[in-house]
């Protein structure tokens, strides 16, 4: 396998940004050296984004939970939209725009050609739909914009672009990618018609305003019927995700709190709740399916007030002048905006990247400029060489404890726990320093089949400060029994149970603790109460929790 090969299909999403960020921050440093004898301009709109952007920064700095992969999107943006404004003029930016439509053709008709029914969606080389979809989704008004440029194969170019994307996006199955195309669709005919048709009265224009904004909503309406457990999941989702930002409303809880935090409130809530309907839908839950809602979380009112604040000037400067790329530069900011409603788009490089460009069209040679002048060859070497170094080094390294991680997670499941893998996990946690909590639940894991339990919980205590979840307390819960501290292992095990209550396992626990500790009716009774529940999955897990609660059952009648 090649490196690019493994980048794409191996590494984490994180990961994958902080490699592109790496990249691009290097490349940037170097375009800004070779510009260093020329005036660099920034004008309002870009000034007011460059502050957005800092004060992201500024409120991750302050966040009381780990966070590198804030700081490595900022630099991603920044990094795009410092070569952009650097290298490309009015003739380059639609080129770029040819090239990118053409690159996500590629993208697509790959993503189309792996499909298979049987699957959840086309994926592309993304790790989920979602991701498939907000590229699809960013990409669809650049080839809109193509329609409308002059050049016969430039709108053919356009025309077959958005017939592949729409494909795509069907094949995705992504319900939100389906409201934002409508939307995106919905504007583009309301605006070309209204030019078109000037002449037309403004009972007609509004007539067809409430024509297509019916169909939108009978469209959402219908897709949420489509997979309504699935839609029902996300109201749980948001109503846990709103009492979150409820306990913390002015200034959040910290950039990255919602992995560690969410299902300690989801917990909460079936604790208040026990019969909820929610109860069978309820899953591990690692984004708030909505973007809005997730800057809240983190960052607050006050958080989210100025930061609308400045992307209030920066487009209010920026939008004097509207002009055709303009447009296709904010339907693309619109349909992610629209997916960040019900979704995660900002998860991913490539929405990242295309926000930046997005960004950079809207911000661009637009408004007076207010800073200018020749940029000193130390501020530039003290501002980039240091981020330079460090983002190289740490992605890197990042890069290939992953790769190393990748190639033990194969080993265990051919030859399963051996010293020598013990040793490679040891090292890559201690020596190297990684810290990606889905190795920490691993590695927590692989010292619990080695009987190290002690450690193991010292591992997952490590890996709850970035990621909390039923699957960490549920291994908690087995090292403290194998230890003898049967109190804290029922605590873990009741809190399992309750950020998922139709999980089998941690409940299954409870019944050893309670069997241990000398409650046997009180384990019989949950035996019991365990046999009648339904199953939402149907694993050999669970067939075996079954088989032994039938056991435990008969030798104590």
């Amino acid at each position: 396998m090649s490196f690019l090969q493994f980048l794409i299909s191996e590494i984490s999403q994180n990961t994958f940004i902080q490699f592109a960020a790496t990249i691009t921050i290097v490349v940037a440093a170097i375009v800004l050296l070779f510009r260093i004898r020329r005036k660099f301009f920034l004008n309002a709109g870009e000034v007011f984004l460059l502050s957005f952007l800092g004060l992201i920064a500024v409120f991750g700095l302050f966040s009381p939970f780990p966070e590198r992969n804030l700081f490595y999107r900022i630099g991603l943006v920044l990094g795009v939209f410092v070569i952009l404004k650097t290298l490309f003029g009015e003739r380059d930016i639609r080129l770029l725009s040819v090239v990118i439509v053409l690159l996500g053709i590629c993208e697509t008709l790959y993503g189309i050609s792996r499909y298979r029914s049987d699957v959840l969606g086309a994926c592309g080389h993304f790790d989920n739909p979602a991701g498939f979809a907000s590229m699809l989704i960013a990409l669809l008004p650049f080839a809109v914009y193509q329609v409308v440029r002059r050049g016969f194969l430039l709108r053919i170019l356009g025309i077959c672009a958005i017939g592949i994307f729409l494909t795509g996006l069907v094949l995705s199955k992504s319900r939100a990618g389906l409201i934002a195309a409508g939307a995106i669709g919905a504007i583009c005919l309301l605006r070309y018609t209204y030019k078109s048709f000037a002449s037309l009265s403004e009972k007609i224009k509004w007539l067809v305003s409430v024509f297509i904004s019916a169909c939108i909503i009978g469209g959402g309406i219908s897709l949420y019927f489509y997979k309504k457990d699935s839609a029902d999941g996300r109201l749980l989702i948001w109503k846990s995700s709103w009492d979150m930002v409820t306990d913390k409303p002015f200034f959040g809880h910290g950039a990255n709190a919602f992995q560690p935090n969410y299902m300690l409130y989801q917990a909460a809530y079936f604790e208040k709740n026990p019969n909820s309907r929610f109860g069978n839908l309820a899953d591990h839950v690692r984004a708030p399916f909505n973007e809005y809602l997730g800057f809240l979380i983190q960052f607050g009112v006050t958080g989210i007030l100025l930061l609308s604040v400045l992307l209030f000037f920066t487009f209010r400067k920026s939008l004097i002048i509207i002009t055709e790329d303009k447009q296709m530069a904010v339907l693309s900011l619109l349909g992610i905006g629209i997916l960040g409603l019900f979704s995660y788009p900002l998860s991913y490089a490539v929405v990242l990247i295309m926000v930046s460009l997005n960004l950079f069209l809207i911000t661009r040679s637009q408004g007076q400029d207010i800073l200018k002048g020749t940029v000193p060859v130390w501020l530039l070497l003290a501002i980039f060489l240091p981020a330079v170094y460090y983002a190289s080094v740490d992605s890197m390294r990042k890069v290939r404890s992953e790769k190393v991680w990748s190639r033990l997670k194969k080993q265990y499941f051919i030859q399963g726990v051996s010293e020598q893998m013990l040793t490679r996990y040891r090292d890559l946690y201690l020596i190297e320093q990684f810290d990606d909590p889905e190795f920490l639940y691993n590695y927590g894991a692989i010292l619990n089949k080695s009987g190290q339990y002690q450690q193991s919980n010292q591992v997952l205590r490590a890996c709850e400060r970035q990621l909390n979840d039923c699957d960490v307390q549920v291994l908690q819960a087995d090292n403290y029994y194998n230890v003898g501290d049967y109190i804290q292992a029922e605590q873990c095990a009741r809190l399992a149970s309750r950020m998922c209550p139709n999980r089998f396992t941690p409940l299954y626990q409870l019944v050893l603790i309670y069997d241990k500790t000398g409650r046997r009716v009180k384990a019989l009774q949950l035996s019991d109460e365990i046999l009648r529940k339904p199953m939402k999955v149907r694993n050999t897990e669970v067939y075996k929790i079954i088989l032994k609660l039938n056991a435990f059952i008969q030798q104590n009648e």
